[in-house]
């Protein structure tokens, strides 16, 4: 395989040099004076100039554990940076409804934790927060959380059941790498973008459903995502980005945003099931081995928008050339040529000079459209537009036309 990624394992690396800062208070807290640390039995905390507390330590061994809601009268209302860091005796934590706030790395690699409940209320989980909870069975986030940090979940290698906040505009960078056991995933109608490598190496899951309003997904979000069999792109996607999909080997469907403009570099390669891949009229281009490795795929049309198709896009492998792969392309674009210097099989579109005969308006003239207009002879389906219909031009739409519209596409007449 010729890719290529960056490993999940960096996640932590890219957190300290992407600068990020940790507040001492909770969301919402404008004065941050605080005292020194207290203690509380197990628990060491941090009072808020506001009279708030947050959590900084859990210093015991229980399996069951009850943050309380309040200490000395003060309401808890947050769980600090490294609260719970490599707590291995955590089976489980009951969190109080006040908690507003779970900090960077506060539940990080408790190895043993297999439930939390997330509280209404929760505004926001920060980076790395319950990465590698590798007994964490099920996180069913409120709509109250709005922030969610990178690496949040990543790791999460027992996870099953996962409900992602309705209140989030985004799925941040590695938030749920590795979870390798989730089977199914909805991502809400309110996001808009999934970040880079956002649901990588989740070897189990078989599908996801992406909102309308998606606009980006960053390069690696499905990275290895091994049983994912089909996916529907949101028409507000334009780009396909480096490796998005790179060895899906599972994956045999993919509808494609209407309104896509590029497909990047190794985007699909080594999906080898894919196959039926309908590229839209808006493509412009396909960069290096994007379709890398993609056996199955068969014959693809090339839309005539495509300007530029970089080595190896289409129609290779490890073994040289696909067998059986063949391209559908027009006179004299850059998929031709394409096809040509590659020495690979492929087949001119026929296309009508005067535009008759294209019934179906995909700017190809093909069977469909004859058996679209006997559909509207037989008055099965009628066509709105009829412009196109009249092939012989003597005023009717008949059988007349569906023989000279068929003697042209076999090439024995022209248009």
């Amino acid at each position: 395989m010729k890719m290529k990624r960056i490993a999940t394992g960096l996640c932590a690396l890219m957190m300290v040099f992407g600068g990020t800062v940790c507040p001492a208070a909770p969301i919402g807290t404008s004065v941050v004076v605080t005292a020194s640390a207290a203690t509380y039995g197990d628990y060491e905390y941090t009072v808020f100039g506001d009279n708030t507390v947050e959590i900084s330590k859990y210093n015991g061994e229980a399996s069951k554990v009850s943050v309380p809601a309040s200490i000395g009268g003060k309401t808890v209302v947050s769980i600090g940076k490294y609260a719970f860091d490599g707590n291995h005796s955590v089976t489980s934590v009951t969190l109080p409804s006040s908690i507003k706030s779970i900090g960077t790395c506060a539940f990080f690699y408790c190895s043993n934790l297999q439930s939390i409940n997330l509280p209404n209320g929760l505004k926001e989980i920060k980076d790395e927060a319950f990465m590698n909870c590798l007994s964490l069975r099920s996180v069913s986030m409120p709509k109250t959380v709005t922030s969610l940090g990178s690496c949040a979940f990543s790791g999460c290698e027992a996870l099953t059941s996962l409900t992602i906040s309705s209140g989030l505009k985004a799925i941040p960078d590695y938030a749920f790498s590795e979870c390798k056991a989730i089977r199914s995933i909805t991502v809400p109608s309110g996001v808009t973008k999934l970040g880079v490598h956002a649901f990588d190496d989740c070897e189990a899951m078989e599908s996801i459903s992406l909102p309308s309003g998606l606009t980006s997904i960053g390069a690696n979000a499905f990275y290895r995502c091994y049983r994912l069999k089909s996916i529907s792109l949101p028409d507000g996607i334009t780009e396909i980005q480096d490796n998005t999909f790179i060895d899906c080997i599972g994956l045999a469907s993919v509808k494609f945003p209407s309104k896509l403009k590029e497909i990047g570099g190794d985007a699909f390669n080594g999906c080898v099931r894919l196959t039926n891949v309908q590229l839209p009229s808006s493509l412009k281009t396909i960069w290096y081995d994007a379709f890398y490795g993609c056996t199955a795929m068969g014959t693809v049309t090339i839309p005539k928008s495509v300007t530029k198709i970089s080595p190896d896009a289409l129609g290779f492998y490890d073994g040289g050339k696909i067998k059986g792969f063949k391209m559908k392309v027009y006179k004299g674009s850059e998929a031709e040529k394409y096809a040509k210097e590659n020495g690979l099989a492929y087949e001119v579109i026929v296309t009508a000079s005067s535009g008759k005969g294209d019934i179906n308006g995909d700017g190809v003239v093909n069977v469909t459209d004859i058996t679209r207009l006997a559909a509207h002879i037989k008055n099965k389906k009628k066509l709105r537009d009829t412009s196109k219909a009249d092939i012989n031009g003597d005023g009717k739409i008949n059988v007349t036309d569906i023989l000279r519209l068929a003697a042209f596409i076999k090439g024995k007449i022209k248009l």
